[in-house]
């Protein structure tokens, strides 16, 4: 059985989609799934190899989660094919990936359809305000998973 991918995208992968990253896998651990998923996070407009910034960093320690491995990656049409799930930050974002790769609508997400939040970019700001979007991102995270819970037991 091949690993069901799921995918985070925001702008500039060093903020929100390295800390959605950080959240689902460690909810998969959690469940004790991990090695049926690869969980992958990718930014349209990202540079490749930054590191995630520190607040976004700071404010998944508050988790327990370490995300100081993430190494940004420039979102593709090969990464947004192969992906099961695919979950936008923002509906922008959404619409942008729609518009670039339409086969992939029916499993692109964006948090605002997950947990009726936009996920504003934190880039720049304060720790409470990367607290504010992990709590929000938690909840994307949580409701994506039962989006794929549904289909796991089809």
């Amino acid at each position: 059985m091949s690993k069901i991918k799921v995918l985070f995208v925001c702008t500039g992968n060093t903020c929100r989609s390295p800390m959605a990253a950080g959240l689902f896998c460690d909810l998969i651990a959690k469940k004790g799934l991990s090695e049926h998923f690869e969980v992958l996070s990718g930014g349209i407009y990202a540079n490749a190899g930054e590191p995630a910034s520190q607040n976004s960093v700071e404010a998944m320690k508050e988790y327990e989660i370490d995300i100081t491995g993430h190494s940004s990656q420039r979102i593709n049409q090969d990464v947004l094919e192969q992906a099961d799930y695919i979950c936008a930050l923002t509906d922008a974002h959404k619409q942008m990936l729609v518009s670039a790769v339409p086969e992939i609508t029916l499993r692109c997400y964006s948090c605002n359809e997950l947990a009726k939040t936009e996920i504003g970019d934190p880039y720049g700001s304060d720790l409470a305000r990367y607290r504010l979007c992990a709590a929000r991102i938690q909840k994307a995270v949580e409701a994506l998973w039962q989006i794929i819970e549904k289909n796991l037991d089809q």
